[in-house]
């Protein structure tokens, strides 16, 4: 019995002894992963201002979008018609 019980614990140890090393390899390198990421994130705050954008819905049907087309025009174009929808 004393036997299995001794493979058990050496197994135990070979499994921790594995873990150990891959968290020591692992921790390490996600910190400095985290580390950069938070370095660069806060360089590019300060890069560029930071964008706000002003209330103007009312006049956002009039600005142009895609080439000089503005929201109105698009729905003039799709509106425009008899507006029964049946052909005879």
């Amino acid at each position: 019995m004393s036997h299995l019980k001794g493979v058990s614990s050496d197994d135990d140890d070979a499994t921790w002894v594995t873990w150990k090393m891959a968290l020591t390899i692992a921790l390490p390198i996600c910190a400095i992963c985290v580390i950069v990421m938070v370095i660069y994130h806060i360089h590019m705050t300060k890069k560029r201002p930071a964008r706000h954008f002003p209330d103007d819905s009312l006049e956002a049907p009039d600005r142009p979008i895609l080439g000089g087309v503005t929201i109105r025009d698009m729905l003039e174009m799709t509106t425009s018609g008899s507006g029964s929808g049946r052909s005879n």
